[in-house]
């Protein structure tokens, strides 16, 4: 169980460099983590996010969470069945889109 948290985690630290915001409903292209100019991994299509499962919200609080700073608290606003890491791969177990707001 921890792998298949840390391949969640690994996907949510770019999460809040995004400015966009995920659909109403999973998009068909899965949202792929990509490395930008600065070197910090950040998602490509945040748009194909959908809404948390219901059932999860607790899991993605959860898994949001484990991202916080003294500075920021992170909350899930997307999921991803399909959600891919930089290497093309889906993550198990999907990935979500987690935003830190200022505490």
């Amino acid at each position: 169980m921890t792998g298949k948290y840390v391949l969640s985690l690994l996907p949510l630290a770019a999460m809040c460099a995004c400015v966009a915001h995920p659909g109403s409903s999973e998009g068909g292209i899965p949202p792929r983590l990509v490395v930008n100019k600065d070197h910090i991994p950040v998602w490509k299509h945040v748009g194909s996010f959908g809404p948390i499962r219901p059932g999860d919200e607790a899991h993605a609080r959860t898994v949001c969470a484990s991202l916080d700073t003294d500075k920021k608290r992170f909350r899930p606003e997307g999921y991803h069945t399909r959600a891919e890491g930089a290497d093309g791969a889906a993550f198990p177990g999907g990935g979500y889109y987690c935003v830190g707001h200022r505490k």
